[in-house]
């Protein structure tokens, strides 16, 4: 962990190795006001508008005015919007390959306006841009379908604004990630593995070859940065692929099954029981 104010710098090479993007973003009434407890499954920026909210993460209670800005760490919090409170709300990912989030806080953070001046410019076009393509999207723009051109205008001016708030994070003395030393090697193997297409299957054989390493020294070394195989992680990542198209798509299960590489429903069925203890349909209709 990093919490000297100091200026982050890593080869120009291994900033890859950050997934940071947006993910949404609009303002407006919040979208939850309904429920005190909420689950973030990524990192969420307030900006109070008008009104007032109280957080409460873990121990900590937090009161945001208007005006103010409040970062909220991924998990469980509850939040208590005062009447006729509106936001503008970010949601991103921010994490190192390794799977480590990029800020370390497990709190709320508020920014002083001071700090925090100046991100209202550089939000409005993001904001603009959603609104004009995307006017009802709110917290589902994952799920539109949109241009390149849209879509890289957006991520390009997230991460201006997240250069911005990682300062802002700095300045608050708030603890944050770089990598320090971890074997290049292992990064370099799982950016591979992210980029293998599910249809084709794993072969260890293949990896070690690529990386000029013995199958065991291939395992040891990705074991030791991500604390499983890369079998096993190839394997989640078909698994979550899976599970998402079972959940949210309307695609037979031996299309979703296809996808990830099996050429028979029986093999695919016998694969995912294994690792879920339920058969595909089974999961689709309990969830």
């Amino acid at each position: 962990m990093i919490s000297e104010f100091t200026v982050p710098i890593l080869p120009f090479r291994e900033w890859k190795y950050l997934d940071a993007h947006l993910i949404w973003i609009y303002e407006g009434v919040p979208q939850d006001r309904s429920r005190s407890k909420v689950t973030n499954f990524f990192y969420t920026a307030w900006y109070l508008c008008e009104g007032e909210v109280v957080f409460g993460v873990g121990a900590q209670k937090l009161v945001v005015p208007a005006g103010q800005w409040v970062l909220v760490p991924p998990g469980e919090s509850v939040r208590r919007f005062r009447a006729g409170s509106t936001i503008l709300s970010i949601s991103f990912e921010a994490r190192w390959i390794s799977g480590q989030r990029l800020f370390s806080s497990s709190h709320a953070v508020a920014f002083p306006v001071e700090v925090s001046s100046g991100w209202l410019r550089l939000i409005h076009p993001m904001l603009q841009r959603v609104q004009q393509k995307h006017p009802s999207a709110l917290n589902r723009l994952p799920s539109e379908v949109t241009d390149y051109e849209t879509y890289a205008e957006l991520q390009w001016r997230f991460q201006g604004w997240l250069a911005k708030l990682w300062d802002a994070v700095r300045l608050q003395r708030e603890e944050y990630f770089m990598p320090q030393g971890e074997d290049k090697r292992a990064m370099e193997m799982r950016l591979r593995l992210d980029a293998q297409p599910l249809q084709r299957p794993f072969r260890l054989s293949e990896l070690s070859q690529e990386f000029g390493l013995s199958p065991s020294q291939l395992n040891r070394i990705f074991f030791a940065a991500f604390g499983t195989t890369p079998k096993r992680y190839f394997d989640q990542r078909r698994l979550s692929f899976v599970k998402a198209n079972l959940s949210t798509s309307d695609q037979q299960i031996k299309e979703i099954g296809f996808g990830a590489g099996f050429r028979y429903q029986s093999e695919f069925s016998s694969w995912f029981k294994k690792q879920t203890g339920r058969t595909p349909g089974e999961f689709r209709r309990v969830g």
